[in-house]
């Protein structure tokens, strides 16, 4: 099982191709985690003034809530496109500890991010000098978005396979998402919850929530049925994006 893990971490690395992988990694990560914060703070609240903090706090989170989707997404249709799925059940493995594996890894990689999230915008709150009460509001949204979405992804790609996994229901699953985050909202007004440290365990326990129960059906489905075929499906953009890694590499 740590195998597993190990191996599923190392597809969702972003720097998992190139020759010098700590090189890469320190590049990669350090422009993701410190450069793209910076810049973007620079331009916003910092100097230039473009933008306030709140929209900082929102570019940072919308860039959390896709980088982890097209991570996510990418490794599964790689996977596919390589038919990794095929050559790992010819090894002595369970199924349903290759469907746990996975589970498990993208639960850290989402939490990863709405770790980094929350420092990069609590850190621009406090420099900027305004209030943290509603920063929790923006925060709890999209990490618990950015939960729900991974689960999403997952559940979609064990019952349907890579295929599916297009820019349309994520689309949707942000719309869905939305709105019931906006009933919840107005629900828990009504009973006098500000926004705060309550509102984002609140989000979050309900997005865990709905991930252990997609994990759970996904067990239960590929334990039943097996897991979807491969199909060798690579999307254009995967193309590019591969391409790009390898010409990086060289």
């Amino acid at each position: 099982m740590k195998t597993l893990i190990q191996r599923e971490l190392r597809e969702l690395n972003l720097a998992r191709n190139y020759d010098n992988s700590t090189r890469a990694f320190l590049s990669v990560y350090g422009i993701l985690g410190i450069g793209f914060p910076v810049i973007l703070w620079l331009l916003g609240p910092g100097i230039a003034g473009i933008f306030d903090a709140e929209v900082f706090n929102t570019s940072v989170s919308v860039t959390g809530m896709v980088l982890v989707w097209q991570t996510v997404s990418g490794s599964l249709q790689r996977e596919d496109a390589n038919r990794q799925l095929t050559f790992l059940q010819t090894l002595p493995v369970e199924k349903r500890h290759i469907v746990n594996a996975k589970f498990t890894s993208v639960l850290l990689i989402c939490l990863f991010t709405i770790a980094w999230m929350a420092i990069v915008m609590f850190l621009n709150v406090w420099i900027s000098g305004i209030g943290t009460g509603e920063t929790w509001l923006p925060v709890g949204f999209f990490a618990s978005l950015i939960i729900f979405i991974a689960a999403m992804t997952l559940q979609t790609f064990f019952r349907w396979g890579a295929r599916r996994l297009t820019m349309t229901p994520m689309i949707i699953t942000i719309f869905i998402w939305g709105g019931v985050f906006t009933l919840l909202g107005f629900f828990m007004k009504r009973m006098g919850k500000e926004p705060g440290v309550f509102v984002f365990m609140i989000f979050m326990s309900l997005s865990l929530a709905i991930y252990l129960s997609c994990w759970w059906l996904s067990v239960r489905k590929v334990n039943k049925k097996g897991f979807p075929i491969d199909e060798g499906y690579k999307t254009e953009w995967m193309n590019a994006f591969e391409s790009l890694e390898e010409g990086g590499a060289k």
